[in-house]
Parts: C-alpha cells; structure tokens; sequence
C-alpha cells in the first residue's frame, strides 16, 4: 500500500511527519551549538594577549592590547609619567592577568566596561607582597666549662616570645631567620650569644660559670666527680690550715673536731666497744 504525507492546501509542499519534525529539531540545535561555542571561543580568543620584550614602556603595552584584543583604552593624559618599564614573555595571557602583572606597584588602576579598559591615578602604589621568611633550625649542644652537658638552658632569640629548652644531652633545636640572634642562659652561668648565619652543622656552647667571690673555689669534688659549685647538690666546708691551727689539740684527729658541722668522731674504744 503507498504511503502519502499530508500536502499543505494550495502549497504543494509536503506537511512534515513526525520523524522528520524530531529530525530538524535535532540539526537547529546542533546549529545553535555550534554558534554558541564559537561566540565563547572567539570572545576568549580576543581577551588574550601574546606579548615579548624588554624594558616595554606601559604605552607600548597598551597600544599590543587594543590591536591584540580590540579593546579601548580611555584614561587621562599623563596617565603613564612615571611609570616603570616592564619585560614581558608571555603567550595567551587573559587579558585580566596581563594588566595585574603590568600595573603591580606602579600607581595606575584599571576598570574594564565592556570593551573599554579605564585607567587611572590611585594615591600610592600598591606594595608588592611580602616573602615569606626563610627558616634556619639551628641545632646545637650546651655544654659547661668541664664539658657535661647542661639539661633545662633555656634558648631564646631575641626580641621575640617563646624558646626551647634542652634536654638531657645538652641538646636544642630552634627555627629561626638568618641574622637573628640566639641568647642562652642557665642559672649561675654567664649568658651566651650566637649571631645565626646559616651555616650548616651542629654547634657547641660552653658556658662560663658565674664567679660570686674572689677566691672561691669554682670545682668541687664530690669523691666520685668533679662539678662546679653552682651544679652540687648539698653542703661543702672547705678546711684549710688557717681553720685547723684555730683549734689547739695533741694531734690532727683532735684539732678537726668540732671544726664543722657534720663531721663527727666516735672515740668509743676498741676495747670498750667489745
């Protein structure tokens, strides 16, 4: 049997049927598509800029934009006395990011309306972002003057808060900035100063004890180590021959007694102790 489309009255044209409706639906929104990617690509296209040079003054710059792009740019005269050179290598930049980049501290702003970039005078440049501080640890060791190590020296740089302490080897490590200076103190001992450098490698400070008389004796000998003064834990006499003459007795036995607290003698006698 022979299948007829409907024909429109008085035109002779065909009426669509359904499947060639659905057909051209599909090809008009391909079209449109393809027509509204090409708009995007093409405004992105004209929005970068593909620039190369040295010491470019900021009118060369703009003047490459409006041919690059199209754009205008509007702004007083004079805009660009005192302005800085700038040295470009750049391919495709936005259009956006290539102002920011050339504009960065000199004393100009811009504001883009439409295809127009606006120029103008702000009160001061803007600062260029501060870099970050660059750290050093300092690693090193506390140490008195006979080489034992100091636990708890308190390790600080100065002028600012906190610190570290070091631990039972004498150790420390502290971050810090190349040129600050590391002030180390303990209790009884004279401070010390280092000045960081950034020289690598673990560094060793001997601290001088703090001499409180004239005379006095800054070792003392426990009968099994020797320590400074300030180190020893308990009570130390140090007898000498003026204090033993002060006493008068037979023999050497009867002159230390009494010299002295904690120094006692039992004279129970052998055969009496039986």
């Amino acid at each position: 049997m022979l299948m007829y489309a409907k024909i429109a009255f008085g035109s002779g044209i065909p009426m669509p049927g359904p499947l060639t409706k659905i057909l051209l639906v599909m090809k008009l929104t391909m079209l449109l598509l393809l027509v509204s990617v090409f708009t995007v690509w093409g405004k992105g296209k004209a929005q970068q800029v593909t620039l190369s040079g040295k010491n470019l003054s900021l009118q060369q710059v703009f003047s490459a934009v409006e041919k690059q792009t199209g754009y205008v740019t509007m702004a007083n005269e004079g805009i660009f006395t005192g302005s800085r050179a700038v040295s470009l290598d750049v391919a495709q930049m936005p259009l956006h990011t290539l102002l920011d980049l050339v504009l960065k501290g000199q004393r100009i702003r811009y504001n883009i309306q439409g295809k127009t970039i606006f120029l103008s005078h702000t009160t001061t440049a803007e600062p260029d972002a501060p870099e970050a501080p660059v750290l050093i640890y300092v690693n090193g060791r506390v140490l008195d003057s006979t080489g034992s190590p100091l636990e708890g020296a308190s390790v600080q740089i100065k002028g600012r808060s906190g610190g570290v302490a070091t631990d039972k080897t004498g150790f420390f490590s502290i971050a810090a900035q190349e040129g600050d200076l590391i002030v180390i103190t303990y209790i009884g001992f004279h401070k010390k100063e280092y000045l960081v450098d950034g020289m690598p490698g673990e560094k060793t400070f001997i601290l001088r004890a703090v001499q409180t008389g004239i005379g006095e004796v800054a070792i003392v000998s426990t009968g099994y180590q020797q320590l400074p003064k300030e180190r020893a834990t308990g009570s130390f006499t140090y007898i000498n021959r003026e204090m033993i003459n002060r006493s008068p007795g037979p023999d050497i036995l009867s002159r230390l007694e009494g010299i002295t607290n904690g120094l006692l003698f039992n004279r129970t006698s052998a055969e009496e102790r039986t």
